[in-house]
C-alpha cells in the first residue's frame, strides 16, 4: 500500500509516484512508534530533505539489471589500459595495478583467470558483479571504470585502486597490538567510535543498495576495504540479488551461496531472503568489531553453520574483558535475532540506533522506561527544568529563594572549575602521551641502528681492506682537505657543511688501530639504517625513494628531531652520520657521559642536554644504548642526538595554549627543569669553548612544595591549585613513561576561569 505522501500531481493531472528516501522512510517509523504523541515541547524540524533532488531520480532510481547478459561488445584492455604490475591473486581471479592510457590515473584491473573464462557460471557472476557494482553510486561502494576485454576473450573489470587493508586485517591488527603492548597502553573506547563510525559507512551503503532492491548476500569483513585515510568500500558484489522479483518472474530456486561463517540462519534453511538477511550478518560483524573475536564459535563449517541455524551465538563478551555497555549489547542482540521478524526492519534503523547511543538518547532496541526518558528529557532541557524550579521555589518559598540562588551559584562555580580543571588534565595528558610517543619513536629507531651494529659485529662480515675501499663511506675527522667529501654542501640549520652521501669517524688517543680498522670495516654497511634513523626521526615519516631529496631538504633547511646518529667502539672510535666535522682533538667517546650512562642499562638510557661543538643549532639531548650481538657480547654504544629547540618547540604547540598558560616544562626526578618553554636555553646556539662539562646545569622547578607533590605523587599524574602571590595557580601534570620525566603545565587558574565564565555567557 502506498503512503499518500509518495503520490504528486504532475502537470497533466494524472498522479505520479515518487520513491520514498531512506530518510523519509526512517522517519514516517520514527513517527508511527512513538509512545507519546503529545509533546511538552513541539519537536523542531531538520533539514534532511534538502540534500534530496528529485530532478534525476527517473534516472538514479530505476531498477538495477542484475542480469549476466552485456549490450553491447567491450573494447580491448590494452587500447586504454596498461598493466603494470599483478599484486594480489585469488581463487577465480587476479588483480593488478594498470595506468589508463588518456586520463593517467591509477586503477586497479581484477582479470577472471584464463583457465575459467569459458565456465559460464562463473562468467556470469563476474558480470553481475561488475554490472551490480556499477551501478550502486555511493561513495562506500568501489567506483567501477569499465568492463573490458583481451585478444583470447578474457574479462577484466576495471575500478579504482584502493591503498589499504580489509577490515579483517585492520582487527587482526588491533588485536595484535593489544597483545602485544597491553590494551592499558591504548584508548579503547576512542578506537571502538573508530570501529563504529568505519561500520556506520557500511551501514549507509548497504542501506542505499537496500534502496535499490539489492541484498549483497556475502558480507563479511574481508569484503570491506579502508583506504588509506579511512575510506570504507563494500566489496564483492558477485552474489548480489534482487530483493524484489516481478510478479510474473520465475520462482527462483534458493541456494546457499556466500561464506559460512556469515550466512543468516533463513539462508542456511533454504528460504528465500530479503534485506534482513543482510541485517543480520551486519549484526554478526558488529559484535566482532566491538567484541574483537568471532559472533559464532566453531572451527569447522558445518559446525559454524549448525550453531547459526540454532541461533548459538557466542556471548557478547569482549576479548580482552573490557565492559561493552548495554545499550550496544541490545543492539547487536536486535540485529542477531533468529527470527526475521525480531530484526531490524531496515539497515537504516540499525544505523540510526547505533548513532542515537552515541548521541546518548535512546534506542529502540531497548526503548526506555519512564525514569530514563524523564532523566534524558531532563538532560536535554536543563535550562528549562531549572527555570521551571526556580519559579516554583520562588511562588512556593519566597523566604528560601536566597538560599537555594545562592547553592546553585555555588554548585554552578564548583561544576566550572570540576571543567576547567578536566579540560586541563586532559589537553596535558594528551601531550605527555604524543611526548611518549616521540620517545619510542626515537627509541625505536635507535634500537634498529643497534641491533644492525650488533649484527654486523657479531658477524664479522668486514675484511682488511684498503683504507679508501673499506671506510668510503666514512671519512676521518679533521683530515686533510683532500680526504673531505666531494659533495659538502652548507645546512642553514646546522650552520655548517655537510653531506648525507658520507659519515665521519674521529679514532681516540691511543685506540688500537687493528681493532678499529676491524669496527670500521664491519660498520660501513650501517649508513643506510643511520640514514632511515635520521630522516624518519618526524613521527609519521615514512623513508621512500620519492620523498628521500624532500627529506634531505627539511634536515637541511629546517631541521628535524634527530640531528645526528652514532656509533662508538669500546675500542676508541667513533662514527657518526650525516657528515660533520665535529670532533676536537683528542676525543675520546669512552669518556663522554652518553657513553657511560649507557653501560648501566641494558636498554635505550636518555641524558641531559649538553653542549658540543655542534651547537650552533642549539642544545643536545642523547639517547644512547649499548651495541650487543646475538651472543652477548658488547661491542660498544650507539646513539641519537635529538634537537633541544625542536623538543621543546612541541611543548609550544601540544597542550593547553592560551594567555592563561604560564609555563610548560619537562622535570626529572630530582625536580630539576630538562625542558622548558621559557628556559633560557630555547633557540639558543652555543659556543662550545668555556664549557668545561659539557653537560648543562639543571635549574630546580619552581619551589620545594610544589616540586614534592609533583614527585610525590605514586600515580605519577595529577593536577592541584596553589595559591600564589594572590591568584590560584593550577598545576597539571602527567609522567613521561619512556623520558621516565614529568610534564608540567603551570596554569593561571583564575584567569583560566574568568575566561571560561565568559565563554558560557
Amino acid at each position: 500500500m502506498k503512503n499518500p505522501a509518495d503520490q504528486q500531481e504532475n502537470g497533466t493531472g494524472n498522479k505520479t509516484i515518487r520513491l520514498e528516501t531512506p530518510v523519509e522512510k526512517t522517519r514516517r517509523t520514527i513517527r508511527v512508534t512513538t509512545p507519546f504523541q503529545t509533546r511538552i515541547f513541539p519537536k523542531k524540524r531538520d533539514l534532511d530533505d534538502l540534500l534530496v533532488s528529485r530532478k534525476l531520480s527517473i534516472y538514479t532510481s530505476t531498477a538495477l539489471d542484475t542480469s549476466p547478459e552485456l549490450a553491447a561488445p567491450l573494447s580491448e584492455l590494452d587500447g586504454e589500459y596498461t598493466i603494470l604490475e599483478t599484486f594480489a591473486e585469488g581463487g577465480q581471479a587476479t588483480i593488478s595495478v594498470a595506468r589508463d592510457r588518456n586520463l593517467e590515473r591509477i586503477v586497479a584491473v581484477k582479470s577472471l583467470k584464463k583457465e575459467l573464462k569459458n565456465r559460464k557460471r562463473i562468467e556470469q557472476s563476474f558480470i553481475t558483479e561488475a554490472k551490480v557494482t556499477a551501478q550502486l553510486d555511493h561513495p562506500a561502494i568501489i567506483p567501477i571504470y569499465g568492463l573490458n576485454r583481451d585478444e583470447e576473450d578474457g574479462i577484466h573489470l576495471v575500478m579504482k585502486l584502493v591503498n589499504g587493508k580489509t577490515l579483517r586485517e585492520y582487527l587482526r591488527n588491533v588485536v595484535l597490538n593489544y597483545r602485544m603492548k597491553g590494551i592499558g597502553a591504548f584508548d579503547e573506547e576512542a578506537a571502538l567510535g573508530k570501529r563504529l563510525e568505519i561500520f556506520l559507512h557500511v551501514c549507509d551503503a548497504i542501506a542505499y543498495a537496500h534502496h535499490r532492491d539489492i541484498i549483497h548476500r556475502d558480507l563479511k569483513p574481508e569484503n570491506i576495504m579502508l583506504g588509506e585515510y579511512m575510506e570504507v568500500y563494500v566489496m564483492d558484489w558477485g552474489i548480489a540479488k534482487k530483493i524484489h522479483l516481478p510478479p510474473d518472474a520465475p520462482v527462483r530456486k534458493a541456494d546457499i551461496s556466500g561464506t559460512p561463517r556469515y550466512f543468516s540462519p533463513e539462508a542456511l534453511r533454504g528460504e528465500e531472503c530479503d534485506e534482513r538477511s543482510d541485517i543480520f550478518t551486519l549484526g554478526l560483524i558488529l559484535q566482532e568489531i566491538v567484541t574483537l573475536q568471532f559472533a559464532v564459535a566453531g572451527g569447522e563449517n558445518h559446525e559454524v553453520m549448525r550453531n547459526i541455524v540454532n541461533g548459538r551465538l557466542a556471548p557478547i563478551r569482549h576479548l580482552f574483558g573490557r565492559k561493552i555497555d548495554s545499550g550496544l549489547k541490545a543492539i547487536i542482540r536486535k540485529a542477531l535475532a533468529v527470527n526475521p521478524d525480531d530484526r531490524y526492519a531496515s539497515v537504516t534503523e540499525l544505523s540510526e540506533d547505533i548513532r542515537r547511543h552515541r548521541n546518548g538518547l535512546s534506542i529502540s532496541a531497548r526503548p526506555d522506561d519512564i525514569f530514563m526518558k524523564s532523566a534524558r528529557f531532563a538532560a536535554r532541557h536543563l535550562r528549562s527544568m531549572l527555570m521551571i524550579l526556580l519559579v516554583f521555589m520562588l511562588g512556593a518559598v519566597s523566604l528560601g529563594a536566597y538560599s537555594v540562588y545562592d547553592r546553585l551559584r555555588i554548585a554552578n562555580e564548583m561544576s566550572l572549575r570540576s571543567s576547567a580543571m578536566n579540560a586541563v588534565y586532559g589537553k596535558t595528558a594528551a601531550a605527555a602521551a604524543a611526548f611518549d610517543m616521540t620517545a619510542l619513536h626515537m627509541q625505536d629507531l635507535l634500537c634498529a641502528v643497534s641491533q644492525a651494529a650488533g649484527h654486523l659485529l657479531g658477524e664479522r662480515t668486514g675484511r682488511a681492506q684498503s683504507h679508501s675501499d673499506a671506510f668510503y663511506p666514512y671519512r676521518p675527522g679533521g683530515g686533510k682537505p683532500d680526504e673531505l667529501p666531494p659533495d659538502l654542501v652548507y645546512s642553514a640549520f646546522h650552520k655548517r657543511r655537510t653531506t648525507f652521501s658520507h659519515g665521519v669517524y674521529k679514532i681516540a688517543p691511543g685506540a688500537d688501530l687493528t681493532e678499529v680498522r676491524k669496527f670500521l670495516s664491519c660498520m660501513t654497511p650501517i649508513l643506510s639504517n643511520m640514514l632511515h634513523a635520521v630522516l624518519e626521526s618526524r613521527p609519521g615519516i615514512h623513508l621512500t625513494p620519492q620523498n628521500l631529496e624532500e627529506q634531505k631538504k627539511e634536515w637541511l633547511e629546517h631541521g628535524l628531531p634527530v640531528k645526528a646518529v652514532f656509533a662508538a667502539s669500546k675500542h676508541g672510535v667513533t662514527m657518526l652520520f650525516p657528515w660533520r666535522d665535529t670532533y676536537t682533538e683528542g676525543y675520546d667517546p669512552r669518556n663522554r657521559p652518553w657513553y657511560r650512562r649507557a653501560l648501566q642499562n641494558p636498554g635505550p638510557v636518555w641524558g641531559r642536554p649538553y653542549v658540543d661543538e655542534d651547537s650552533a643549532s642549539g642544545l643536545s639531548i642523547p639517547c644512547s644504548m649499548q651495541i650487543r650481538d646475538i651472543q652477548g657480547n658488547f661491542h660498544g654504544v650507539a646513539g641519537l642526538d635529538l634537537s633541544f629547540n625542536k623538543l621543546t618547540g612541541n611543548l609550544l604547540s601540544s597542550g593547553n595554549t592560551g594567555a592563561f598558560v604560564l609555563e610548560k616544562a619537562v622535570m626529572n626526578p630530582e625536580g630539576r627543569v630538562v625542558l622548558s618553554a621559557s628556559s633560557e636555553y630555547f633557540n639558543r646556539t652555543f659556543d662550545p669553548e668555556g664549557h668545561e662539562d659539557p653537560e648543562l646545569a639543571l635549574p630546580l622547578f619552581r619551589d620545594e612544595t610544589v616540586r614534592s607533590r609533583i614527585l610525590g605523587e605514586q600515580q605519577g599524574f595529577g593536577l592541584f591549585v596553589n595559591p600564589e602571590n594572590g591568584r590560584e595557580v593550577l598545576y597539571s601534570f602527567a609522567r613521561l613513561k619512556i623520558f621516565k620525566l614529568y610534564y608540567v603545565e603551570v596554569i593561571d587558574f583564575s584567569r583560566l576561569l574568568r575566561q571560561s565564565a565568559e565563554k558560557k555567557q
